[in-house]
């Protein structure tokens, strides 16, 4: 059910206008609220996270669906990372 639910919003992520419904997200607290509910699959394969780099001013978009695009990536690398490993999520301004 849960994997469902994720590809239904990933699925409205794609399709989201950003221009109609975007608001500024700090993507620092996106980051970090994705990071905690991914915890526990982290500690249960003895798994590192380390974050590098911080965003200095807001992204435009959705927070929801971004956070939901973030954990599903965080979440496959914990799921495809060897135990004791490190995963590594890296922020930064273009």
């Amino acid at each position: 059910t849960a994997l469902v639910q994720d590809i239904i919003e990933l699925s409205r992520l794609q399709s989201a206008n950003v221009v109609q419904s975007g608001r500024p997200v700090d993507l620092n607290a996106v980051v970090a609220e994705a990071l905690d509910r991914n915890k526990l699959p982290a500690e249960a394969k003895d798994i590192s996270i380390v974050v590098g780099g911080r965003l200095p001013l807001p992204v435009y978009g959705d927070a929801d669906l971004l956070m939901t695009a973030l954990r599903n990536l965080i979440d496959n690398a914990i799921r495809y990372a060897p135990e004791h490993s490190k995963v590594g999520v890296g922020l930064r301004a273009r």
